[in-house]
């Protein structure tokens, strides 16, 4: 039998090696990480890597669109009820794995911190940490920020800027 890939299918295999990266970049460290950060910075960077053959922009409307179904309530979210949904993402491994939040509300989060700050700072954020700095202290090291005022504040309004 001939296989034949389909254009998802270079999405997922750039997404599979962002884990690949993540993994041999920070080893046992990516525990130390926000539960949303590994499934979003794969599904940012593996949308962009595979923007040839799958439009990002479209991914990315989809994910808009997938969150809005499963969750209507968000789109009339204040500042501070983000702020608050964003802490139990953030905080509660479950909730955000069985709701696959990662994925969707991770991949904008980094979507922010990227567009904000850039990949060589994204990268010392996770050198900082792999180095053995607590995910806030690198937060605040790297960026200039508090990571609970980034999230509570920045990181709400942006997703609320979304819906």
């Amino acid at each position: 039998m001939l296989f034949r890939s389909t254009n998802n299918d270079y999405t997922i295999a750039c997404h599979e090696s962002i884990h690949v990266y993540q993994l041999g970049f920070l080893g046992t460290r990516m525990k130390d990480l926000p539960t949303w950060f590994a499934e979003g910075q794969a599904n940012y960077l593996g949308y962009a890597f595979s923007n040839k053959y799958f439009d990002s922009a479209l991914q990315r409307d989809n994910t808009l669109r997938d969150l809005l179904s499963r969750f209507p309530e968000i789109k009339t979210y204040s500042i501070s009820q983000w702020g608050q949904w964003l802490q139990k993402i953030d905080g509660d491994y479950e909730y955000t794995f069985n709701n696959s939040l990662g994925y969707s509300i991770g991949e904008l989060l980094l979507e922010n911190i990227y567009n904000n700050y850039g990949y060589l700072k994204v990268h010392q954020w996770l050198d900082a940490i792999r180095n053995g700095d607590t995910l806030k202290a690198s937060f605040q090291k790297v960026f200039g920020t508090d990571y609970d005022n980034w999230l509570q504040n920045t990181a709400a309004d942006y997703l609320k800027s979304q819906f």
